[in-house]
C-alpha cells in the first residue's frame, strides 16, 4: 500500500516546475524590461495578424482595442 500520494521524486519534480515557471517570468522581464504601451501594441498587432490569417475576427476573440493598446492614442 502507498504511504503517501506523492513520492519524494514527484514532489521534487513539481517544485522544480514551479520554480522554473516563476523564473521564466522574471527572466523575461530582465531581458525585455517592463512592458510598455508600445510593446503591448506590437503584441496586439501580431496577435491580430495571426487571427486574421486563420480566419477569425480579432475583436470577437480579443475584445475591442483599448486606448492603451493603440499607438496613436
Amino acid at each position: 500500500m502507498c504511504m503517501s500520494c506523492m513520492s519524494s521524486a514527484e514532489a521534487l519534480f513539481m517544485n522544480g516546475v514551479g520554480i522554473l515557471a516563476a523564473g521564466r517570468v522574471g527572466l523575461r522581464r530582465l531581458r525585455f524590461g517592463p512592458e510598455t504601451d508600445e510593446r503591448r501594441a506590437a503584441i496586439r498587432h501580431d496577435t491580430e495578424s495571426f487571427l486574421h490569417s486563420i480566419g477569425l475576427d480579432p475583436d470577437r476573440v480579443l475584445g475591442p482595442t483599448r486606448a492603451t493598446d493603440s499607438t496613436d492614442a
